[in-house]
């Protein structure tokens, strides 16, 4: 997964649940000083958008068996001799391929996740 810096910092009473509602801030200095605003101890991080990558899509060997399985189908154990012609660098060239198609398709109908990753996270402490 690429994690892309929005610039963008948010606050939360929890260091593992974030919910920015709508409300984070240009800087680190804004949510420090919102964080200090609230009554108990709070966390300031920061945002990052999340996309897909093609080293993330591996199904070749998936799709490779799904077509022995057809082959056992019409002549059993066919499928062995055929699968042993399959070279590293064709069922690399196939991945590639597949990979390349995925991500078209997440693209072009916007299926990149909708969330968030939040990163260097700091808790601000209020007895300070």
């Amino acid at each position: 997964m690429k994690t892309i810096d929005t610039n963008k910092w948010v606050i939360s009473s929890s260091d593992y649940y974030w919910d920015n509602n709508d409300n984070d801030f240009n800087s680190k200095e804004e949510a420090i000083k919102q964080a200090l605003k609230e009554k108990n101890d709070m966390y300031v991080g920061k945002m990052y958008e999340l996309k897909f990558e093609d080293n993330e899509i591996d199904v070749e060997e998936e799709i490779i068996n799904q077509l022995c399985d057809s082959i056992d189908c019409y002549c059993s154990e066919e499928s062995d001799y055929w699968y042993e012609n399959i070279s590293n660098e064709q069922k690399e060239e196939l991945n590639n391929m597949i990979g390349n198609v995925v991500l078209n398709w997440i693209e072009k109908n916007n299926l990149h996740p909708d969330c968030y990753m939040i990163d260097d996270i700091e808790k601000i402490d209020h007895n300070k």
